[in-house]
């Protein structure tokens, strides 16, 4: 049974489908903060930022990755490992479907429930966040919501979280696909439309994202991008010290802003 080709009130108990859609709603928009944030702290966090800001001209990217770091973090505390009572959470919004799936209508309720289940299994979101469960909630508990005395020992937790980017990824990748199957395999667009290459935009209205744009104009204010032109031999010198990864940044956004790769 393919509960994508059933209406929501043949699957749940029909005086529970405007509450269930209230609190789909309330955790898609929640979910759509997360990847969001996640989106730009993604462009900030390979952007090589040693290689084109000296320290005391990066520090505003810094802040901005570790304050949408801090952001996502606490989001995906509130929506997936929060285990409060009185909180809307994903794992909570799971168990109130499986007990609203509708026992009188045309439909099987074991086969209704059993399909749900079905997309439940398929979906590693348990798997995942159980396995991060336990880092998040020490973040959020020692330093993020409070300040534990315990780990007040000079450690900055900005530099030394067990999250880093690519975890937090896997993390938004469990959780949406987690969605879907909230919304019975029902897949519905995060990112805001300026960041959608899915999203189709009015003419002229189509072109690189707002966070490209500005690390574009990070690179055209830097002095090393012009080097080649400018100090020949310092380029000359500097050339061989950058990495592989290094230089096809370097290109990259020298042909970006119209000069001959280096």
């Amino acid at each position: 049974m393919r509960l994508t080709d059933l209406p929501k009130d043949e699957i749940l108990d029909p005086s529970w489908v405007a509450d269930y859609q209230t609190k789909y709603d309330a955790l898609w928009q929640q979910v759509t903060f997360l990847v969001n944030r996640m989106y730009i702290n993604g462009k900030v966090s390979e952007f090589p930022i040693d290689l084109f800001c000296p320290p005391h001209r990066s520090t505003f990217l810094r802040e901005v990755f570790f304050t949408f770091y801090q952001a996502a973090l606490m989001c995906i505390w509130r929506i997936a490992v929060d285990t409060g009572r009185d909180f809307l959470t994903i794992r909570g919004l799971k168990n109130q479907i499986a007990a609203n799936i509708r026992k009188d209508g045309p439909h099987d309720h074991s086969e209704l429930k059993e399909a749900f289940l079905d997309l439940v299994r398929a979906s590693d979101f348990e798997q995942v966040v159980g396995a991060a469960e336990e880092s998040v909630r020490d973040l959020r508990h020692s330093y993020l919501a409070h300040l534990r005395t315990a780990r007040v020992d000079g450690t900055d937790p900005r530099t030394s979280a067990p999250l880093p980017v690519a975890r937090l990824e896997k993390l938004t990748e469990a959780i949406t696909r987690q969605m879907t199957v909230l919304g019975f395999g029902l897949e519905r667009p995060y990112l805001l439309p300026e960041y959608n290459d899915r999203i189709r935009q009015p003419v002229g209205r189509r072109g690189e994202p707002d966070i490209d744009r500005l690390l574009t104009h990070v690179v055209a204010d830097s002095e090393i991008i012009y080097w080649p032109e400018k100090s020949p031999q310092g380029w000359k010198f500097r050339r061989p010290g950058l990495s592989e990864e290094e230089l096809s940044w370097f290109n990259h956004y020298r042909e970006k802003l119209g000069l001959p790769r280096a």
